[in-house]
């Protein structure tokens, strides 16, 4: 629409009342992981819909889940959503069915380095610990933990977790959607727009 940027995240959330246990926490992380790539090439490589295309884990208070955004210039904020739900059937019907073993362990792999990568600064290693006392968690080898759990999941868990909650008629799903609209892409849908 209108030639003006529009950033549109989408979330799905996994219901939580605090933080997740390690296997969760690793069966989210790598489905982000390997959705991550699936998105970019299936929303900015093949359908051109934004130089900004992102896939990942986020957030939301006391709930963690996959947050897709796209920033683009040639759809309108509801086109994007539109194109983020069929992307999320394509990518459970392709992307996870044809996940391989190895590629599924690769990618294990490469999360499980990054976590288990020694600090390269002080607040590097002082920051998880901070976590841990803020949180009042104390859970000293988080990541050790993580890791551990990253290179145990397996493709029918991260199919799981999709069809609980990322599916479109997931019965835990949990969507929180923010529409961004330029000042032209607004008035053509009839959003009320401040000046």
């Amino acid at each position: 629409g209108g030639g003006a940027v529009e950033p549109v995240p989408s979330h799905s959330t996994l219901p939580s009342t605090g933080e997740l246990e390690p296997r969760e926490e690793a069966r989210l992380r790598l489905l982000a992981s390997v959705a991550s790539k699936d998105a970019f090439h299936c929303l900015r490589t093949v359908r051109q819909l934004g130089y900004v295309v992102q896939c990942g884990v986020r957030s939301m208070g006391a709930a963690r889940g996959l947050s897709v955004l796209i920033q683009s210039a040639v759809a309108s904020p509801t086109e994007l959503e539109r194109h983020i739900e069929e992307w999320l059937a394509e990518f459970r019907a392709t992307g996870l069915e044809a996940l391989t073993d190895d590629r599924l362990a690769d990618t294990a792999f490469a999360l499980s380095s990054n976590l288990l990568e020694p600090p390269r600064s002080l607040a590097q290693e002082a920051a998880p610990i901070w976590g841990e006392i803020i949180e009042q968690t104390h859970r000293w080898q988080r990541e050790v933990e993580l890791a551990t759990e990253l290179r145990a999941v397996n493709k029918a868990e991260l199919i799981a977790l999709f069809d609980e909650h990322f599916a479109a008629a997931a019965p835990s799903r949990q969507k929180a959607v923010s529409l961004c609209y330029s000042h032209p892409d607004a008035e053509a849908e009839g959003v009320p727009c401040e000046q």
